[in-house]
């Protein structure tokens, strides 16, 4: 729909289907332009508006979810997932830019993602990288940051590691400081006493100030 010349998005049967079939895997629902709908040229969807709808996970998932993030490292990317192809590289490289095909562009089908991240993880993990989705249904990274394949490729795996690790740390709920929240109730405390006795000053005050009257009057 089209209002003062702005596209405006309109929840549908389909944005429902979607998100309800978030909660039984990735692999339950259609991969690639789900996460990015398009009339004309116009984006009307952003992956914050297809955040999966989660429930708080119980104690017992934040402590394997905790063990997952500790353990997850780039070796932890299982190298037959992942479709590496290398190109002429526009970065450091002195003689050899542009000369050489030394960037690394790293790409993996999300369908099977599941199988080496976390499935609470996965969907969440979409959502966030939703722009570097593309309508086969692959992420897609790039590096052409150092002058070998070798180390651009090892800075896009790295790179895919930190975004799973951004993705855990989004599902974990945060953890509540005792010594924090103790702090905030003491201030509120303080604040609100502080308030009540300028109050009663504040009475006091116009009180005086009405006898005063009556004794002139």
């Amino acid at each position: 729909m089209v209002a003062n010349g702005h596209f405006r998005r309109e929840t549908s049967a389909k944005d429902v289907a979607i998100l309800t079939a978030s909660m039984d895997g990735i692999a339950s629902r259609p991969v690639g332009a789900i996460w990015r709908y398009r009339v004309g040229r116009k984006k009307l969807m952003s992956g914050r508006s297809l955040m999966p709808v989660s429930q708080t996970p119980s104690t017992a998932e934040i402590a394997a979810l905790k063990r997952f993030r500790a353990s997850f490292s780039p070796a932890s990317i299982p190298t037959t997932h992942i479709d590496a192809t290398y190109s002429r590289a526009s970065g450091p490289g002195g003689q050899n830019v542009n000369k050489v095909n030394s960037k690394a562009e790293l790409r993996f089908a999300v369908a099977n993602a599941s199988e080496w991240i976390h499935p609470a993880v996965v969907d969440t993990f979409v959502a966030q990288n939703h722009t570097r989705i593309n309508r086969k249904g692959e992420f897609v990274i790039a590096s052409d940051r150092f002058r070998t394949q070798a180390m651009n490729y090892t800075d896009a795996l790295e790179r895919i590691c930190e975004a799973v690790k951004t993705a855990v740390d989004a599902v974990i709920p945060a953890e509540i400081d005792e010594t924090k929240v103790e702090r905030v109730k003491e201030l509120k405390t303080r604040d609100n006493e502080h308030r009540l006795a300028q109050k009663q000053k504040n009475a006091k005050r116009k009180e005086g100030r009405r006898l005063g009257r009556g004794d002139a009057d």
